[in-house]
């Protein structure tokens, strides 16, 4: 009986064994078959013409090992680069098969690849030329040595003009290639506000690194610098380097970064796009007045000059200003507020030590001469206190702006009417978030406010009525509301209302003259048309059935329904639109944000 027991707990111990060790086998298969479905390819891969990156872990699965084998390792190798077939070869389709494993366990992904052949080159080693051609579109070559660097892109300098490449959608030609390195780069001509460049790379190839070049600085006023015109004459200021002199400030939604001329009213913006290191070398000096040297990149539709830093702490000099400029340099900081029924602290001191005194209202029956609120105008009221602004020996008259909002709001359809860059009082019922901002109806009309907010992040949500106090600027034909100074939320829960006009199609919104009728951004279409996705950045169109004409879905809309529309590429939809804007190079945008439900397949 004893050796019966025995026996029989010696094959449940084995038994035993044998069940855990299936166990864990069936969970490393299981591990490592998760591991796969999250294993992505950042590349279309229908349209294949640069290097891929090929991942050989994932974030959230270190303990699993990628090793990947090509079915032709002429056109794609294992490590992922890539040779493109020569003109005339045609395309190659190739197929990668990434190999995962986690102990014993392996799974396989294969991916379907097309590799574009290479086109003939168009070479262009003469940019003064290149901007008297304007090949737009056009796969061009550009031939030069790299003189500045930004985030995505570079200039390239023939000996006498300079030329950008802007790396879409790559975005890594900065770390591809150094000051000194002359380089062919391919890609499209296109043009970005006032800035040429070739964008869209087809390939690029570094010829000689090394070389020395002499872009000579040259030294002169921010001001003056708003002399070129960089449209017309003065097409290849861009990409030419200058020494100024300014204040660095930050501001704005986006806490961008300014070098502001003490002497008179105009700034450069630095483009954010900089090299990090270098934003984060001005950030440090924020208040300083500095010489430095910059680069011109364009004229942005704000009205402001960017321009690109790509030096360090040490390429910063610090401005020994006379008693003049520092008097000048706290009044240009003397940028204003505005109050909703709060009292106003006038500015009584300046950076530099200058004093401000002797405050008047212009208008006392609003705020009183000490900045106290007196009473709310109707609508929003521009109230300007005049003061002496004084240090050492020194004195200057100077006014403060307060803008002092109104029991009214302004309606939208007024607020198009005004000045760019003037502020606006209105309200409305908040009925479509974007990443960036929101659209809001006032029973008549819609206006976006744009905040740099992404969805997830919102302020608001759709059915809140808003007020809002912010600068009116423009996006390409948009309207919009940014630099947002106040955002209130007065109720929650409400219906928009905003009326759908029906029937449409993406001809007929391609026919709208949106710069002259500002009234049709917001306005809801419903259009019907064929999905395609296209393009470097693989977005979504809406083609017209019967011309050349489609509408580009906003990329900054909700990604979840963007998804839904990816989900049936090809097929002939009719969808619920909000018109955006009619951008230069893409046409008309919408936003799309029904959803699975959002749209109806057509039979």
């Amino acid at each position: 009986m004893k050796k019966f027991f025995a026996l029989a707990l010696v094959f449940l111990s084995i038994f035993a064994v044998a069940a855990c060790d299936g166990e864990e086998e069936n969970g490393d298969q299981a591990h490592v078959d998760e591991a796969r479905e999250r294993l992505v390819l950042a590349a279309q891969l229908d349209d294949v013409k640069n290097d891929i990156n090929l991942p050989t872990e994932l974030g959230n699965y270190p303990d699993v090992t990628i090793e990947w084998s090509s079915s032709n390792t002429d056109v794609v190798a294992a490590d992922g680069t890539v040779t493109r077939p020569e003109p005339g070869e045609g395309n190659i389709n190739v197929t990668l098969t990434a190999t995962l494993t986690y102990n014993d366990a392996t799974a396989e992904r294969q991916y379907a690849l097309t590799v574009i052949e290479a086109i003939e080159e168009n070479l262009k080693d003469d940019f003064s030329a290149l901007y008297e051609e304007s090949p737009m579109g056009d796969i061009v070559t550009l031939q030069g040595v790299v003189t500045s660097r930004f985030s995505g892109g570079a200039f390239l300098y023939d000996g006498d003009t300079h030329m950008a490449i802007y790396d879409a959608p790559n975005y890594d030609i900065q770390d591809l290639v150094a000051l000194g390195d002359e380089i062919k780069y391919t890609g499209e001509f296109a043009k970005y506000n006032t800035l040429y460049q070739a964008t869209a790379r087809e390939n690029y190839e570094v010829l000689e690194s090394g070389v020395s070049y002499d872009v000579s600085p040259q030294e002169m006023d921010i001001e003056a610098m708003y002399d070129f015109d960089p449209s017309g004459d003065d097409k290849d200021v861009h990409g030419k380097h200058f020494i100024v002199e300014g204040m660095i400030t930050i501001k704005g939604d986006n806490d961008n970064i300014y070098i502001e001329d003490v002497n008179s009213d105009k700034q450069l913006e630095v483009y954010y796009y900089s090299l990090q290191n270098s934003l984060d070398a001005l950030e440090a000096r924020e208040g300083d007045l500095v010489k430095l040297e910059v680069v011109y990149y364009t004229l942005y539709t704000s009205g402001d000059i960017r321009v690109i830093f790509q030096g360090g702490d040490s390429d910063i000099e610090d401005v020994e200003a006379d008693l003049q400029t520092q008097l000048n340099a706290d009044i240009n900081q003397l940028e204003g507020t505005y109050t909703d029924g709060e009292a106003v602290t006038l500015p009584s001191t300046g950076g530099n030590g200058t004093e401000f005194t002797g405050w008047t209202s212009s208008d006392d029956t609003i705020l009183a001469d000490d900045g106290s609120f007196v009473a709310a105008p109707t609508s929003l009221t521009t109230v300007t206190f005049t003061g002496t602004a004084s240090l050492g020996d020194l004195s200057e008259t100077v006014t403060y702006e307060v803008s002092v909002m109104g029991s009214e709001a302004t309606a939208i359809n007024d607020v198009y009417a005004q000045e760019d860059g003037s502020l606006a009082q209105v309200e409305g019922i908040v009925y479509s978030l974007f990443n960036g901002g929101f659209f809001f109806f006032d029973g008549t009309d819609s206006i976006a406010v744009y905040n740099g907010t992404d969805i997830s992040e919102s302020e608001v949500a759709i059915g809140d009525e808003v007020s809002v106090l912010g600068s009116l600027t423009n996006y390409y034909t948009l309207p919009q509301l940014e630099n947002v100074e106040s955002l209130e939320v007065l109720s929650t829960g409400n219906d928009a209302n905003v009326p759908v006009t029906t029937g449409q199609t993406p001809s007929d919104l391609a026919a709208l003259d949106a710069e002259n009728n500002p009234n049709v951004h917001g306005k809801v279409y419903e259009i019907t048309g064929t999905v395609a996705i296209r393009g470097d950045y693989s977005n979504v169109f809406i083609d017209d059935d019967s011309t050349d004409d489609s509408v580009m879905i906003y990329y900054q809309g909700p990604g979840a329904s963007i998804s839904e529309l990816e989900a049936v590429e090809g097929s002939n939809i009719t969808l619920e639109v909000i018109y955006y804007t009619n951008h230069d190079s893409n046409g008309v945008m919408a936003i799309y944000q029904g959803g699975a439900d959002g749209y109806t397949v057509n039979n």
